[in-house]
């Protein structure tokens, strides 16, 4: 079986966090937008933010793909209201989507494997 990178031993633990990353590349490639409303439709993919300490690991994981230059930032200020920093994707940052693509192709075939290894138990013998 091929290495996924994921799963135990293999970075079990940022699984998540590429997970979110992988979401919010999507969100800022749809449109340019900032923080608040990145963490509003990271909602739509189960990705809840409740509380600050989570909105504060949003932003270190922007500032992550900045520093990784995926993304750019630029504040917004000519709406009224405070000035917003404003999340813009880069090609680069393209290129990782497309490459998370292929990675969530092979998690989702992994994912069939096992609901189909499942459902043959569920219709042998074994109930």
């Amino acid at each position: 079986m091929p290495q996924r990178g994921y799963g135990r031993g293999r970075g079990a633990s940022n699984f998540g966090r590429r997970w979110q990353s992988a979401f919010i590349l999507l969100i800022i490639a749809e449109s340019p937008t900032h923080g608040y409303e990145i963490a509003q439709k990271l909602d739509d993919f189960g990705c809840l933010i409740k509380s600050t300490g989570q909105m504060g690991g949003m932003y270190r994981l922007l500032s992550d793909l900045e520093e990784e230059g995926l993304i750019l930032a630029d504040w917004e200020t000519d709406k009224p209201g405070p000035a917003k920093k404003i999340y813009k994707i880069t090609n680069a940052g393209i290129n990782r989507l497309f490459e998370l693509e292929s990675h969530f192709t092979d998690l989702k075939k992994t994912i069939e494997d096992f609901h189909n290894r499942v459902s043959e138990i569920k219709t042998s013998d074994h109930q």
